[in-house]
């Protein structure tokens, strides 16, 4: 995760060290204690802030993928929003197309005029769009640990309650859907 020059660094870091480390022997014989106090220091902050370092340089690239997971998590939405707004445009044409076979059968009149639509409405009749969230940011963030990458506690609850609700509302469909079933099935077998 280190550039080039940030490797070059880190390892003349670790030659400088080693050779300070080489040299605390010596001093220790000599009983030269200044030396030896000067070269721990040395080595102490060398350790201190190269560690100080790396986890600013780990903290920097975890804000920029958390920026990008971000922008992902707004395009997932607004692709959402958008299939939503297609799914209301179907579902208000269904309606009129019902209201009109409904009318129909209320008559108990249908001209020639009326047939496709009234056979369009008898069609789409107990059909409809379910509701479609976009979750491959969010499904990838949950199924690699990574929701904790997102600082906004907020927005990360946020996500927690839209992925249950979408959830829930998946289960009531699946309830409905099989119990539909047996009429879609015949209404498009005739």
């Amino acid at each position: 995760r280190c550039s080039r020059r940030q490797q070059f660094r880190q390892r003349a870091v670790i030659r400088n060290q080693a050779m300070i480390l080489r040299r605390l022997p010596a001093n220790f014989r000599r009983q030269d204690w200044t030396a030896v106090a000067v070269e721990l220091v040395i080595v102490v902050l060398g350790v201190f802030i190269g560690l100080r370092v790396n986890n600013w340089n780990e903290a920097r690239n975890d804000r920029a993928l958390e920026r990008q997971y971000v922008q992902r998590l707004h395009d997932d939405f607004a692709l959402s929003i958008k299939r939503a707004e297609s799914n209301i445009a179907y579902m208000q044409a269904q309606f009129v197309l019902e209201g009109n076979m409904v009318d129909r059968l209320r008559e108990c009149r249908l001209d020639a005029d009326q047939r496709a639509d009234f056979a369009k409405g008898i069609y789409r009749l107990g059909r409809f769009q379910p509701p479609t969230l976009i979750r491959g940011t969010i499904d990838e963030l949950q199924s690699t640990g990574r929701m904790g990458i997102i600082q906004n506690l907020k927005l990360r609850q946020g996500l927690s309650k839209i992925v249950g609700a979408q959830e829930a509302s998946s289960r009531v469909l699946g309830y409905i859907v099989a119990r539909a079933k047996k009429q879609i099935a015949y209404i498009d077998a005739r």
